[in-house]
């Protein structure tokens, strides 16, 4: 622990720092005054010169001198009963500690940083720390909790239904498989999408007719066969997909675009 301490006793007035400032407190030293208490408990505080506690995470003025005292503690009075450990090691160098060893004072620099500041104290056989960490000109702030929670997203739209759907097939009709050939051999099923009042159209990839060969182009480069579904009004196609493989998915597919 000792070999942690970064104490640089110094000059802090002439009525209370000792002329030697350059001397750190050694196990000799009768620089640490006994703080006499009732209670036999050893006990490490940390506040501020005017005697009130030090609230972790303080934000200090970058230039400002960071004065702290071990007035409030209890401890034995003995050499090194009492210690300050400073980090970083470069703002340990810039600590000064009072002829008594109670009071430090801490030149914070001139870069934002997290100061640590230890106080050690010791009583008989028993030992307390008391650690505060400082900020100084907003540096090392914690991380930051977690985003709450944003807004659920908002449902995909829904398809704009049309009254009357063009339902298209485009085929390699040399490529037929009879998986396709029942789907488009399943008469009633057609005839139940006509009598809700659309209308069917089966084309072959190379049909000369004119619509025809529109909406072949319109799919081309996409793997055979095709169901196109469109608005037969505004003569806008509205999804193409590969073909359903059932009566059930060809079914779900029609209902999705009409009212």
């Amino acid at each position: 622990m000792l070999e942690a301490l970064f104490i640089i006793a110094g000059l802090l007035g002439a009525d209370k720092l000792a002329p030697n400032a350059s001397r750190p407190l050694l196990a000799d030293d009768p620089r640490v005054s006994a703080v006499t208490s009732d209670e036999p408990t050893v006990s490490a505080v940390i506040t501020d010169d005017a005697g009130d506690p030090i609230v972790e995470g303080t934000d200090y003025p970058l230039g400002e001198i960071i004065a702290l005292s071990a007035r409030k503690a209890t401890h034995g009075g003995k050499p090194k009963s009492v210690l300050w450990v400073v980090t970083p090691p470069e703002r340990a160098a810039r600590a000064k500690v009072s002829y008594d060893g109670l009071d430090i004072c801490i030149s914070p620099g001139t870069e934002p940083v997290e100061i640590s500041v230890s106080l050690f104290c010791s009583l008989g056989d028993e030992g307390a720390v008391h650690t505060v960490k400082l900020r100084c000109g907003g540096g090392a702030r914690p991380p930051p909790g977690p985003s709450p929670p944003g807004p659920s997203p908002s449902p995909p739209p829904q398809p704009s239904k049309v009254a009357r759907l063009s339902v298209i097939v485009i085929e390699d009709v040399f490529a037929r498989t009879p998986e396709t050939a029942a789907l488009l051999n399943a008469q009633g099923t057609w005839q139940q999408i006509r009598d809700a009042g659309h209308e069917v159209r089966f084309y072959d990839s190379q049909t000369k007719e004119q619509n025809g060969k529109r909406y072949a182009a319109e799919v081309a480069g996409k793997p055979l066969p095709i169901l196109m579904l469109r608005d037969a009004e505004r003569d806008k196609t509205l999804e193409a997909i590969a073909l359903p493989k059932t009566i059930i998915e060809l079914d779900q597919a029609v209902k999705k675009w009409a009212k």
